[in-house]
């Protein structure tokens, strides 16, 4: 027997079955309103009472605090970590240095972009933006013994990479501090 529901919201297949005898199933479907045209509509098609649990089902995302806002962008009391690195890799003078910024794939017009199509599986699905660097600066000791000078640093965007050239040539064994946002 194929289950049905009315579209009224009275559920037939609730009470059909061998259990139930012809008239008394002739009596209860009297009882349900007839609407004018009501339509029956197959039990498979009514929405699942289950969440998708897929792998790729749609996110459930937290509620927004004071952290951050529903968006997911920064709220009131919002922070961030500090990250410092040390690097010592060469025993040559370094003139310049290249850093990994892998979320630049996922910009409008990146080579990344004309590869996967924005619906794909590597595909950007609407992101816009990658790493904006809005500074990046090196402290350089002053001449005259007071407190390190900032240094804008000229930089070149190739894609994932980021290559920028030191204030001054790093020798083996010396230290760089960098500040960038």
């Amino acid at each position: 027997m194929r289950k049905a529901t009315i579209i009224s919201g009275y559920d037939v297949a609730s009470i059909s079955g061998p259990a139930v005898s012809p008239s008394s199933l002739s009596d209860v479907l009297s009882l349900v309103p007839h609407a004018a045209g009501a339509q029956v509509v197959p039990a498979d098609a009514r929405p699942r009472a289950v969440a998708d649990t897929s792998v790729f089902a749609p996110l459930v995302l937290r509620t927004p605090n004071e952290y951050r806002n529903g968006s997911g962008a920064p709220g009131l009391t919002y922070w961030q970590n500090r990250a410092d690195y040390t690097l010592a890799a060469t025993p040559d003078t370094l003139r310049f240095m290249w850093l990994q910024v892998e979320q630049n794939a996922f910009r409008s017009n990146s080579l990344n972009s004309y590869i996967f199509p924005e619906a794909s599986r590597f595909g950007a699905r609407g992101f816009e933006g990658g790493h904006t660097f809005s500074r990046l600066e090196q402290f350089v000791a002053s001449d005259k013994g007071g407190a390190p000078q900032r240094t804008p640093l000229t930089r070149r965007m190739n894609e994932t990479m980021m290559k920028f050239e030191f204030a001054e040539p790093l020798a083996p064994g010396r230290t760089a501090v960098l500040d960038m946002a």
